[in-house]
């Protein structure tokens, strides 16, 4: 958290949100792996600095390491001013940011959720077909132009 603490030059607070508790004055993280950052600074930059200071870390207790992360960012009250909405808007965007790969930092756009709904929708829709044998499955031979064989 010292790391992260010392990106929010002007103040700022660093909290994990799946400890409801402040890090920051704890020195490390003691578990999870998702962080909230409040700062009045911009957001964009701010995520950019966050990756490249953690991509700088090569060694954790005398261990060679090698860090990748995924930031997602949301901004109050744009995005959402009630603090579990604004929760939801930074997932959103983190799952955005690690589909385009690691060292990536994206910020929730209006209508990104729409694309999770969906694939929540037909994850929960191909589940209930599966169970219920909704399924019918259709086969159709591939022949050779050739020789008009079935391949």
């Amino acid at each position: 958290s010292r790391r992260l603490q010392t990106q929010l030059a002007g103040g700022g607070a660093v909290e994990n949100p799946r400890l409801q508790m402040p890090v920051v004055d704890q020195g490390q993280f003691t578990s999870g792996d998702t962080f909230a950052i409040h700062s009045a600074g911009p957001h964009a930059a701010l995520a950019q600095r966050i990756v490249g200071e953690i991509r700088s870390i090569r060694e954790v207790g005398g261990m060679a390491v090698s860090i990748r992360l995924s930031v997602g960012t949301a901004v109050a009250p744009l995005h959402a001013s009630d603090p579990v909405d604004l929760q939801k808007c930074a997932d959103v965007a983190l799952y955005r940011a690690k589909a385009l790969g690691r060292d990536v930092a994206v910020t929730y756009e209006d209508g990104m959720d729409a694309e999770l709904r969906e694939r929540n929708l037909l994850r929960l829709l191909v589940r209930r077909a599966a169970e219920t044998n909704s399924f019918k499955v259709h086969m159709q031979a591939l022949h050779s132009a050739e020789t008009d064989a079935v391949v």
